[in-house]
């Protein structure tokens, strides 16, 4: 029987792209630097931006932006833009390049060391996603931050620190508050009540360990508060297949 476990899918409004668009125009406020004869390609290639972004094509958008940014080097915001672009792209490991660029100059940029964790969660760097969700988190606490944190834990198997950040997470009142989209393993989401995701991670990690009484109670505290949580029931069957074939 397959296993289930959870990938949080946290994409937020912050990386559509109206916002992208946003930091384009606000880019425009910043020049400046372009010079007289290179004002005009630059509005020429703004405007096959903004065109590539109507029409969702970011192909074109990513092309523009990077002869924008060959015309006004300086302008930081262009290469903000770029980041965002690459991680709409789910060109992840581009976006990560662009991020480690942004955060020496500016690391203190959270919206793009977000990007470069959710990026490099994608891809599987947990210890790496780890650390910068730990960053984030020390720059401004967010229960979703810690969340991650706790998630990324388990993966890499550090149970004790795991623990402690779920406990943490249970004495938040934000977390009673706060809902997070959960994709399975078949392609599938749900939104769920996080408290109910915070559940689920414990009692994975309860039955890794083997201690498959505690999990079931896991599984059954989360249930309590999201009764079609779907992830949580088919943990909740692998477990009692796992026991009765033992």
């Amino acid at each position: 029987m397959k296993k289930y476990f959870l990938i949080v899918a946290m994409i937020f409004a912050l990386f559509g792209l109206r916002y992208t668009e946003l930091y384009a125009q606000k880019s425009k406020k910043e020049s400046g630097k372009t010079g007289s004869k290179n004002i005009e390609l630059y509005a020429i290639q703004e405007q096959i931006f903004k065109t590539g972004l109507k029409y969702g094509d970011l192909d074109v958008a990513k092309q523009a932006l990077y002869e924008m940014i060959v015309l006004d080097p300086g302008n930081i915001y262009l290469t903000d833009t770029l980041a965002f672009l690459y991680f709409k792209s789910n060109l992840f490991p581009q976006s990560i390049l662009v991020c480690n660029d942004i955060l020496k100059k500016a690391p203190g940029n959270t919206n793009i060391l977000e990007i470069k964790a959710i990026s490099e969660h994608s891809i599987g760097l947990f210890k790496e996603a780890l650390a910068d969700y730990e960053k984030l988190n020390s720059l401004g606490f967010n229960v979703l931050y810690l969340y991650q944190i706790a998630f990324l834990q388990y993966r890499l198997k550090r149970y004790g620190e795991c623990k402690l950040s779920l406990d943490a997470l249970f004495a938040y009142p934000d977390t009673d508050k706060q809902k997070i989209n959960i994709t399975m393993a078949d392609g599938s989401r749900q939104a769920a009540p996080l408290k109910a995701a915070v559940w689920n991670i414990k009692g994975v990690m309860f039955m890794d360990m083997n201690e498959n009484d505690e999990a079931k109670s896991c599984f059954t505290e989360a249930l309590k508060i999201f009764p079609e949580f779907m992830l949580v029931k088919n943990n909740l069957e692998f477990l009692e297949k796992k026991v009765d074939d033992r």
